[in-house]
């Protein structure tokens, strides 16, 4: 209890006004502390006797932290210490506490510390509320530029590791949040654990908190705040919660969730007014009931009970997010969505283009409008799961599936189409984006595939972070834009003629595949894995949540009408190139169309401008996708085997790419050739992946709020079938 009170008010300290404690006032909660920590009886042992060698005393189990009552009690305390030390240097106790700190922290007494939990009966030892401040007293320590600090640091490190690695393991299986106003309370712990995730930045531990607290808090209603305190607490499980979720969501999106959370707080009359009450404590001199005396200090030094109002608390508890002006609206920037496009316009979209183009004209350009309003569809749900939950496509999927064995398979077919997909895609993109380095430098389209592989293997292995890769994409986007909408221009489409094509809904003879091709290029399974994941990079969870939304979804809208606009213009090319002459046209009907010819049957309208710009376009094209492929394929498989860190997702990435160039390096065939197993995994894996989603974007309590609306499942409906009669036609194409 001593050290709750100690733990407020020096919290209280930074964040009240005028809450500065006075040397004499350090003095008496230091020197609670520096006789507790040392003070051996009385003491009330947690451990579990497997025989007469567990019969020690709590020092003998325990040689740093054995004072204070009990074992979480003088974690607390030494963190205590910490924090005195740490805000007050100068005070007349600071030199006592920096010698005992100095002798309890050792790494020869934390080392045994930490083996304390090898033992099978120990791994549950103080979970979660010792092991939450464990991880407490190392973030401060790590936080803190002094000497002596950072070595107690380096000496804590082996129990750090092992709380981290227990509670890494054990949330998973935590199907039900412990809800108690006393030590087991799982809101109070990961709010710790997640402060400390981020002060050490392990985005692993991070994410698997954050994606927890979305799990089973977000959709919290109407939190029962009249049966609040139990007689022994001396916490506030419902601001437990608050207080988790404050760090978890961005400001918006936190005052909206508290709103349904606690409705009514500022009225004095309701139920959810009881909170602002303080307990009444009947016995000062009863172990447990003096619990309310906690709670109610710990609410005084600066999170509750001293503020009267809705808005007041959130200003309080968001000390971390400081709420913005809610009139203030942020500038628009480009960001994932032209990731989505870098992806998608790859050889495979320059081959089906022109193949489509120099066929059958203008015919299917309301084909790929279609596509483009699909692929809009798919990518705003995408995204907004990533926004919302923080969790990608592949995890939520997992999460969706509640037989273990039906969850493996669905894995196993997720990870495998992906990444051997993947693979293959990424052949084909560094194929063709060899003939563009080919047309442009007169050497072996082998040659350049080996040199753009090296080149993205280099991007993705030492080329920074996600969002410098996302820029380095988001240029080469516009410049792949600027090539093939130039060379559309170049050679004068018909306007009336492109009218016609987007506007008439028919299908010349034999074009059913071609038309199925089209869309297939455009709706991309792995884009929305890939953009789930990346918006989770370009907007943060505290950024006010409703914003990013809106930002993202006018990123997409634009990225992806601007990839149509792309694919557009390469159709249009080639329909002028070609104008009908199929025999000019590599192959026929039943051949392949290479983007070599195209590119040199541009030469006699346009001269050799156009036959580089076009292979400008085709390199860029080639180049978008061969890195993106490798993300998509990382992602995938971090989030299947449930270690969503960014060392698992980067390895994963740099193997696709390496197998790729290796592939592209020793094939000598059209990269058409090459994806034809990828081909085979979309007409299989997107309607899939697309009814998954959809399901995914109905859970209530992973969205809550923002789950798909009536209009938005009606037209994802739509694409489903879509991809389903897309899926058909290009197995039945395939196998025939």
């Amino acid at each position: 209890m001593c050290m709750v009170m100690m733990s407020n008010q020096c919290n209280a300290a930074e964040v009240v006004p005028g809450g500065k404690l006075t040397d004499e006032q350090v003095t008496r909660f230091a020197r609670l502390a520096l006789d507790g920590i040392v003070r051996e009886y009385p003491n009330k042992p947690s451990n579990v006797m497997v025989g007469r060698e567990s019969v020690l005393s709590p020092q003998e189990m325990h040689p740093v932290f054995y004072g204070c009552f009990d074992w979480h009690s003088s974690v607390h305390g030494h963190w205590m210490l910490v924090r005195l030390l740490k805000l007050y240097p100068q005070a007349s106790v600071a030199g006592e506490i920096r010698e005992l700190l100095d002798a309890q922290l050792t790494a020869d007494k934390l080392q045994v510390e930490a083996e304390y939990f090898d033992a099978k009966e120990n791994r549950s030892f103080e979970r979660t509320y010792g092991w939450a401040w464990t991880l407490r007293l190392a973030a401060e320590l790590k936080e803190w530029d002094d000497p002596d600090a950072q070595r107690w640091a380096k000496n804590l490190e082996p129990l750090e590791s092992r709380i981290v690695e227990l509670t890494k393991a054990y949330l998973p299986r935590l199907t039900y949040p412990i809800r108690t106003g006393v030590h087991p309370d799982t809101a109070f712990a990961l709010g710790q654990m997640l402060d400390y995730a981020r002060v050490v930045n392990n985005e692993e531990l991070e994410s698997l908190i954050t994606t927890y607290s979305r799990e089973k808090y977000l959709s919290d209603r109407s939190y029962p705040s009249r049966f609040e305190p139990s007689g022994e607490d001396f916490f506030s499980t419902a601001w437990n919660e608050a207080d988790l979720m404050r760090r978890v969501l961005g400001e918006q999106e936190f005052a909206e969730w508290l709103e349904q959370f606690l409705p009514d707080l500022d009225d004095a009359n309701s139920d959810a007014a009881n909170l602002l009450n303080p307990a009444e404590v009947s016995d000062l001199t009863d172990p447990k009931i003096v619990h309310l005396v906690g709670l109610n200090l710990r609410a005084l030094a600066g999170d509750v009970l001293c503020l009267p109002a809705h808005e007041n608390w959130l200003r309080a508890m968001s000390d971390e997010r400081p709420v913005a002006n809610p009139e203030l609206r942020r500038r628009w920037r480009f960001g994932p969505g032209f990731v989505v496009t870098a992806a998608f316009i790859g050889p495979g979209t320059v081959i089906t283009a022109g193949r489509a183009g120099a066929l059958y004209g203008y015919s299917l350009l309301w084909t790929l409008l279609l596509a483009v309003l699909a692929t809009i569809v798919l990518q705003e749900m995408a995204g907004r799961l990533g926004l919302v939950a923080r969790r990608g496509l592949a995890a939520a999927i997992s999460d969706s599936i509640q037989s273990a064995w039906a969850r493996r398979m669905a894995a196993l077919l997720v990870l495998s189409a992906i990444v051997l997909g993947n693979t293959a895609y990424q052949t084909g993109n560094l194929m063709g984006a060899g003939m563009g380095f080919s047309i442009l430098c007169g050497a072996p389209a082998q040659v350049g595939a080996v040199v753009l592989g090296s080149v993205v293997l280099l991007l993705l292995g030492i080329g920074g972070s996600i969002r410098q890769l996302m820029n380095l994409l988001i240029v080469v986007v516009v410049l792949m834009s600027i090539a093939f909408v130039g060379t559309a221009l170049l050679v004068r489409p018909e306007a009336a003629q492109l009218a016609t094509g987007a506007a008439t809904f028919r299908l010349p003879e034999g074009s059913v595949l071609t038309a199925m091709a089209l869309i297939g290029t455009t709706v991309v399974p792995y884009n929305l894995f890939l953009h789930a994941r990346v918006v989770q990079e370009r907007w943060s969870e505290s950024d006010a949540l409703g914003e990013s939304l809106r930002e993202s979804r006018i990123d997409t809208l634009l990225a992806v009408a601007l990839g149509g606009l792309v694919t557009m213009a390469i159709l249009v090319t080639a329909a002028v190139a070609y104008a009908g002459d199929v025999v000019a046209y590599a192959g026929g009907a039943e051949g392949t169309i290479v983007a070599s010819d195209l590119a040199q049957q541009l030469e006699p309208l346009l001269g050799a401008k156009g036959k580089y710009l076009f292979a400008a376009g085709l390199l860029a094209a080639g180049f978008t996708s061969a890195v993106t492929a490798p993300l998509a394929a990382g992602y995938v498989v971090a989030e299947s085997i449930n270690r969503p860190s960014p060392r698992v997702a980067k390895a994963a990435a740099m193997a696709v790419a390496l197998l790729g160039t290796i592939l592209a390096a020793a094939s000598g065939k059209s990269p058409q050739a090459t994806i034809v197993f990828a081909q085979a995994a979309n007409g299989l894996l997107l309607p899939l992946v697309a009814v998954f989603l959809l399901w995914t974007m109905n859970r209530r309590e992973l969205l809550g709020q923002y789950c798909n609306n009536r209009v938005l499942n009606v037209a994802a409906l739509a694409v489903v079938g879509i991809a389903a009669a897309l899926g058909v036609k290009t197995l039945v194409s395939l196998a025939y």
